[in-house]
């Protein structure tokens, strides 16, 4: 009689498959997927789900995108926000466009209103922007009004703050000052002006200057030592029709 080893007579029978529990994204539905993961001296196994994934890597984009525009658009007004440099002649602004490369001592554009001149000013910060460089555009009536308000101030060194603020920066980034001399007159303002231009002048700090005054004309309100200073440097004078009047100065380029 031969012993019995154990082994089933029935060679056919079937024995349930041992399959692993498969994974499933409670929030999407499918199944997770896996990838090994090679590193220095260790191999690891990770599961995720291919749909939050996908909306993960949409998310961290999204972000960067806006956090890019933020960049780009800093410092700029939401009515400015469409200017660019492209939409104007590259020949009648050929001295902008070369100090904005290089930017460095004074840039002085004046013309009537309404020519474009606040339009320029802003795609040049915009410019400045896209391209990391560290600026400021300063509008005069708002630099006015925080000096103003310094008044309420019990010292003198908070006003002298605030001019400091807008004349030097410790790393002398180019500065945009725009509708210079729109300003009330008085001898207040005129020596305002020089404090913040004087020190600019001095080390050769990039400053743009945007009026509606002419060389002449800017004596009055900024003084005759400013305007010299001021008037240093590159010149443009913008011509034109008033765009506020004819039409929307960005309803062309939408």
């Amino acid at each position: 009689m031969t012993a019995s080893l154990g082994v089933s007579k029935n060679l056919n029978e079937k024995k349930p498959l041992n399959v692993a529990t498969v994974e499933v994204c409670r929030r999407h539905g499918v199944p997770f997927m896996r990838e090994m993961i090679n590193g220095a001296g260790f191999d690891r196994e990770i599961t995720y789900c291919p749909k939050c994934e996908a909306e993960r890597i949409n998310a961290a984009r999204e972000e960067e995108a806006r956090k890019r525009r933020e960049r780009l658009l800093e410092g700029i007004p939401f009515h400015y926000q469409g200017a660019d440099l492209s939409q104007f002649d590259r020949d009648l602004i050929a001295v902008v466009l070369d100090w904005v490369k290089n930017p460095k001592g004074f840039l002085y554009v004046h013309g009537d209103i309404g020519v474009g001149k606040t339009h320029l000013a802003c795609a040049v910060k915009k410019d400045f922007n896209a391209r990391g460089i560290r600026s400021r555009l300063v509008f005069s009536g708002e630099m006015f009004l925080n000096l103003r308000k310094s008044f309420n101030k019990k010292t003198d060194d908070y006003e002298a703050g605030v001019v400091e603020k807008y004349a030097m920066d410790s790393d002398r980034r180019p500065v945009i000052f725009d509708d210079v001399g729109a300003q009330k007159i008085s001898e207040y303002t005129t020596i305002a002006w020089f404090n913040i231009i004087d020190p600019r002048y001095r080390l050769d700090c990039p400053t743009m200057i945007t009026t509606n005054l002419t060389k002449s004309q800017l004596v009055e309100p900024v003084g005759d030592r400013a305007q010299s200073r001021i008037c240093s440097g590159l010149e443009l004078e913008l011509t034109g029709k008033d765009r506020r009047v004819r039409e929307h100065w960005t309803s062309k380029f939408d």
